[in-house]
């Protein structure tokens, strides 16, 4: 309760003669100054009023209803109208829908006009309210919302049983709907970092999974079980629910036998109800150096020489969104933590990072923006702050101060091509000059299947291609392709480019100069399409992506 409403009660209590304006202005300077207490549940602890002949009054006064909640119990269809998160933070506990159709709301002894036309915006309902003790409001919805997540877990074990939808059986003393989410992220990491999509359909649900955009299965499920296995996603990664009209995202780490990883769940409103995609990503060992990722020496000298710079922001891009993370921690592999203060800022999860590398997980709810981030991060003045994404002009903008406080920050924008890095941050409103003496340089990978060597056909050359080759297909690989290539492209900011940038001039002059700096696409990808490592097919998709 604010204290504008202890206030308003106060007031409303001294004018009915319930207690003195002396009890009610010591009471109000108790509340005040100790906090965790209600004006309210103060003068119920101090003895100067009872509970229930007070709760008789308010409701008298507000025109409404009093409620025993030890008497009530919520209706489900109640509690679906509104979210966990919203009953906490008000409170309010949702009882049930009258005969009219207006939703029964237990409001505190704080109810105000305004909650209950809040509550009516957020759920699309009429409200009739009725008054009850807030402190048994909070001790219901703490219960019946637990008890609502339960319900969820055990549902799965009456409609799965006679399903046989993995190839092992789980733990009989576990619950059916535990083992098949075990089962389901077992098969995940089995197939290394993968995706994978649930879909609820008319008659069932869809499980995909995919690794680098292929689908490599899929399983169907009975559908009356889709709400317990989305509700025991939604519980490990900290989800609402309740909450199936808004897209969430969190993520959870797990480990089995063969190593520990993070999933990231996200959900989607969807015809059928909710859509989740989960993505699988091992966290119990280092990124893979760039060399490892078959990263010529130019390309690890010049990130090295980047890096190590006094200052200046370094944009590093993969084609695979997925990707990108990993990308920058395999970058970051090339600064020593032990000789140079590094701090790490991401969305989800642990970082493969080395344990010298500081890492902060932003999370917007509680108020740590990525802007906040680096902000915060900058006034500690490291060496490097790496940063997952920039998003918005105000993180850019942040990121920029930081590089020109000394500060090498490396970072990502989701573009294609490296001169859409320096448009895109034109469209972001940074001045031209700024941008100029705040670049270093940028970065681009590009993981690709690789064609596998038993099967790959050759073709005539195309395209100013001397030679090409395409996927076959046998029984040593997938598709045609066996494993994956890589190659990039590193563009160095230079005086002369610098000055094409303070002019801020069109895409194609700006083009034209970037290209004379960096390799075409096509030019980096030439190598690999000639030597049957990469399809010809590949290039165009990465062109257009």
């Amino acid at each position: 309760m604010t204290q504008s409403d202890d206030q308003r009660l106060r007031n409303l209590f001294v004018e009915h003669g319930l207690i003195s304006a002396e009890v009610a202005d010591e009471v109000l300077r108790e509340a005040a100054t100790k906090g965790g207490q209600s004006f309210f549940e103060l003068l119920v602890d101090r003895g100067h009023v009872i509970e229930d002949r007070a709760l008789l009054h308010l409701a008298e006064m507000l025109e409404c209803s009093v409620v025993d909640l030890d008497d009530e119990e919520p209706a489900a269809e109640a509690l679906d109208c509104i979210t966990a998160d919203v009953a906490q933070t008000l409170p309010v506990l949702p009882l049930r829908i009258s005969k009219e159709g207006r939703l029964v709301v237990a409001f505190g002894e704080s109810a105000t006009a305004v909650q209950t036309d809040d509550v009516a915006f957020m759920t699309g309902r009429e409200i009739e309210p009725v008054i009850a003790s807030a402190r048994k409001i909070r001790a219901a919805v703490a219960r019946v919302y637990k008890e609502t997540e339960e319900a969820l877990i055990e549902i799965l074990d009456e409609e799965l049983d006679e399903q046989e939808f993995w190839d092992e059986p789980g733990d009989d003393d576990v619950p059916v709907v535990v083992n098949t989410v075990t089962e389901l992220l077992d098969r995940a990491t089995a197939l290394g970092e993968s995706e994978v999509h649930i879909d609820r359909r008319e008659d069932d649900v869809f499980v995909r999974f995919r690794v680098r955009r292929h689908a490599v299965g899929e399983e169907r499920l009975a559908k009356s079980a889709f709400m317990a296995l989305v509700g025991r996603l939604k519980i490990l990664a900290g989800l609402d629910i309740a909450e199936r009209r808004m897209p969430q995202n969190g993520s959870f780490e797990f480990e089995l036998d063969h190593g520990r990883y993070n999933c990231l769940v996200t959900t989607l409103p969807a015809h059928h109800g909710e859509r989740l995609t989960l993505r699988v990503t091992r966290v119990d060992r280092k990124a893979p150096r760039l060399a490892e990722q078959e990263a010529d020496e130019g390309t690890v000298s010049a990130l090295r020489d980047l890096l190590s710079d006094a200052e200046g922001i370094v944009f590093a891009q993969c084609s695979d969104p997925r990707r990108r993370s990993e990308f920058l921690c395999s970058i970051l592999r090339e600064v020593d933590p032990d000789e140079r203060i590094v701090i790490a800022i991401s969305d989800y999860g642990r970082l493969p990072l080395d344990d010298a590398v500081a890492r902060i997980t932003v999370d917007n709810h509680s108020g740590l923006s990525p802007a906040l981030a680096v902000r915060s991060a900058a006034r500690q003045l490291p060496d490097v702050i790496m940063l997952g994404e920039v998003r918005d002009r105000e993180t850019l903008q942040c990121c920029i101060d930081a590089s020109r406080r000394g500060i090498v920050i490396l970072t990502s924008l989701p573009v294609s091509e490296p001169v859409h890095v320096i448009s895109r941050c034109y469209d972001m409103g940074v001045d031209p000059c700024t941008l100029a003496e705040s670049l270093s340089g940028i970065v681009f990978q590009y993981p690709v299947d690789r064609l596998c060597p038993d099967c790959r056909q050759r073709k005539a050359g195309e395209g100013g291609f001397e030679q090409i080759w395409e996927p076959g297909g046998c029984d040593n690989c997938e598709r045609g392709f066996k494993g994956e290539t890589v190659f990039y492209r590193t563009l160095v900011v230079d005086e002369s480019l610098r000055t094409v940038i303070r002019q801020a001039p069109g895409l194609e002059a700006l083009s034209a100069e970037v290209d004379s700096n960096c390799p075409t696409i096509t030019e980096a990808a030439r190598d690999r399409i000639e030597s049957g490592e990469m399809a010809r097919s590949d290039l165009g998709r990465l062109i257009r992506v």
